[in-house]
């Protein structure tokens, strides 16, 4: 993204600033706040402009960016974010002004009678100095403190407490000087205004509160008990758990240990409060229920670790789980009044997927055998990884509520078997996994449905027009560049079964195979596929642990698109978990039968007809 031209800062003095009169301006204003200056600012810019007092106008212009920039103090390094962005072009930040503006900036700050910009001033000076001053980052101290004191008078609660916050993140070495200032500042909150302000705020300056200071711990933890009661009153679990925790803190101060320790249980019942509140609404939600007491017991095992509490909620947990399973059922949506639109969608889209089953039947119609199976194995490409993630990429930055809300899966006991967090509250690592879960779930709903559908045609046609036997099966094996040596016999009763219908078998006999087979690729690519332990020792390595470490080798292997295709088929959660699945014996008969099992033996097969190399893609792709 391109940073504005720097030119328009070029030539400014500090008469230009002192022509505009700027702290009466401020004086001004009502609500101490640096987005209503920004407004004033730039209203004074433009009658500057209209008397053509150029330099005046441009320095009213930077006033107007330092109190328009986006405030963003959990960012201890990069606390100003740009006050708009559109096409590659953004808003001024404090990096793009020049040395010299940075000094007439810092020179600015005693003359700011006001302390909310005169804080601003200081802090963006201080971003831009080669080297801190340690007497203007006093003072931006001090001016945060007094900025924050007087928003909370005036009830604007959290824009305070990110007052406080950013001064806290300012200090490293704090001197007693200014460690005095900021337990003041912090005392008079707890003292004046913490009574009347919102709980949610008092909790947040209670976490905020600098370990580092001489606080007196009694009088906190007096702070933490007093507005735990009433957090426990409105029955806010939460602010009532971290209130208990810090309560617990400053107990820990006094060598209160047996204290402390029981202010550490009441934070963990906190999660049983909400359990029982899930159970006692209007409709029990088990399922919720359940996860809150995952929260309590864990929290209990932090507190000790062969807790009986947390093994008496352990029951308790698995049985609201078993219950959550039984009241799930699925609602078809298209049977409720007024859903003709979502009718005529899923009907539109169930005609399309038949009509493409119909036509592959058709193709491989009278071919002769190996032709037919040649289809069948080509009939529909593996994913475009590229594409595929360009789609989810989109999505979550179209979607608000997609890209908002987090999300559990369940395994059929009703434990939450994977989880994946907003994408909005997520850093970039977290995001990373996000748009994975996406493609993922992709790959799960609707390609291997698709791609089932229309090879399973051709393959119902094949078994329709020849008498299949072993003997089908042999020229593949006998020729197949995949299959290790030693393994042909097992390849071809799995891939017999499964040309024959019998997914139960094929699913057993080649989802090891396929896993020892993907081994042996790469150890003849010159990587060992081996873990050495602590111990000096060595074990193989699994699926697990190849795509996560050896991810590039494979995709050397196998291809890009290939590689995904594999990962997410066995390994993933998020996809399929199919090899996982096999190996501890978690699939019912039926299962095999499912997509995915029957998705198992078509990738086999194609690879055994094919080999590991990965095939020209066609140009059109199939999509969503």
């Amino acid at each position: 993204m391109s940073p504005p031209p720097t030119n328009p800062y070029d030539g400014i003095t500090k008469a230009d600033f002192d022509t505009l009169s700027w702290p009466q301006i401020i004086a001004t204003i009502p609500l101490k706040e640096c987005h209503e200056y920004a407004k004033r600012f730039a209203e004074r810019a433009k009658e500057l402009e209209d008397e053509r007092k150029t330099n005046p106008a441009r320095a009213a212009r930077v006033l107007m960016a330092i109190a328009s920039f986006g405030f963003h103090p959990s960012e201890s390094d990069r606390p100003f974010h740009p006050e708009i962005i559109w096409d590659n072009r953004r808003t001024p930040l404090p990096k793009d002004f020049p040395d010299e503006l940075i000094t007439l900036i810092a020179s600015l700050v005693p003359t700011a009678a006001d302390p909310e910009f005169a804080a601003r001033l200081g802090d963006v000076a201080l971003i831009g100095m080669p080297k801190r001053d340690g007497a203007l980052l006093a003072i931006t101290i001090e001016n945060y403190l007094a900025s924050g004191t007087n928003l909370f008078r005036h009830a604007k609660w959290n824009d305070g407490y990110l007052r406080f916050r950013r001064a806290v993140h300012l200090i490293q070495k704090p001197s007693p000087a200014l460690s005095s200032t900021l337990k003041v500042a912090f005392d008079r909150f707890l003292t004046d205004i913490a009574p009347s302000c919102s709980m949610l705020q008092v909790v947040q300056m209670l976490e905020l509160y600098p370990k580092h200071l001489s606080g007196d711990p009694v009088a906190l933890a007096g702070h933490a008990t007093h507005h735990g009661k009433k957090a426990e009153e409105a029955k806010e679990w939460h602010l009532f758990r971290r209130l208990s925790t810090l309560h617990s803190f400053w107990l820990h101060k006094q060598n209160k240990e047996a204290e402390a320790k029981a202010a550490l249980y009441r934070a963990a019942e906190t999660h049983v409060s909400m359990a029982d509140e899930a159970m006692q609404r209007p409709t029990p939600s088990p399922l919720a229920a359940a996860d809150h007491l995952l929260r309590a017991t864990t929290a209990h095992r932090d507190i000790e670790k062969d807790s009986l509490r947390a093994a008496e909620l352990d029951g308790l947990r698995a049985d609201y789980q078993r219950q959550g399973i039984r009241q799930m059922q699925w609602v078809n949506l298209a049977e409720q009044p007024d859903a003709d639109s979502l009718r005529v969608a899923i009907t539109t889209a169930e005609n399309a997927l038949r009509m493409a089953a119909s036509d592959a039947a058709r193709a491989a119609q009278g071919l002769p055998f190996h032709d037919a199976l040649r289809m069948l194995a080509l009939c529909h490409p593996p994913p475009d990884k590229e594409r595929l993630e360009a789609i989810a990429v989109e999505e979550l930055h179209n979607c608000v509520w997609t890209a908002l809300i987090p999300i559990t899966l369940l395994d059929e006991e009703g434990r939450p078997f994977v989880k994946a967090g907003s994408f909005l509250h997520s850093n970039a690592e977290g995001q990373r996994l996000i748009i994975e879960q996406r493609m993922l779930t992709w790959f799960k709903t609707y390609h291997i449905p698709e791609t089932v559908t229309i090879f399973e045609a051709i393959r119902d046609r094949m078994n329709d027009e020849h008498n299949i036997t072993p003997e089908h099966v042999e020229s593949i094996i006998a020729h197949s560049s995949f299959i290790p040596n030693g393994r042909e016999y097992l390849f071809m009763r799995g891939l017999f079964a499964g040309l024959i219908g019998d997914f139960v078998l094929a699913g057993h006999f080649l989802a090891p195979q396929l896993e020892h087979a993907i081994k042996v690729h790469l150890q003849l690519a010159g990587v060992i596929p081996t873990v050495t332990e602590a111990s000096e020792t060595e074990r193989a390595a699994d699926l697990n642990f190849l795509f996560g470490k050896k991810r590039k080798e494979i995709e050397a292997i196998f291809g890009v698109d290939e590689t995904f295709e594999l990962e997410a088929l066995l390994i993933r959660r998020w996809g399929c978990h199919l090899r996982n699945y096999i190996a501890h014996g978690q699939l019912n008969p039926w299962q095999f039968y499912e997509p995915p099992g029957r998705y198992l033996w078509w990738i086999t097969l194609r690879l055994c007809m094919f080999g590991a190399a990965p095939l020209p893609k066609p140009k059109a792709m199939s999509s969503r």
